[in-house]
């Protein structure tokens, strides 16, 4: 957890790469951001990426489910 969060801090990974590198969900790096009062730091790009990747994760859990 603590090189994903560096990392992300450094700018070195977007909080969605980060949180693949902890090996942690998105929920539980957003909480360990807000636990160690570290900045969640976005941009408008960004954040529509990391949204369409989260759609895609929960159509493919949907279709297996199936």
């Amino acid at each position: 957890m603590d090189e994903g969060l560096s990392k992300y801090i450094q700018g070195e990974l977007s909080a969605g790469a980060a949180k693949e590198w902890a090996r942690v969900s998105y929920a539980r790096f957003l909480d360990e951001l807000r636990v160690r009062g570290l900045p969640f730091r976005t941009d408008e790009e960004g954040m529509q990426r990391e949204l369409e990747e989260l759609k895609a994760k929960v159509v493919r859990r949907a279709r297996r489910r199936r």
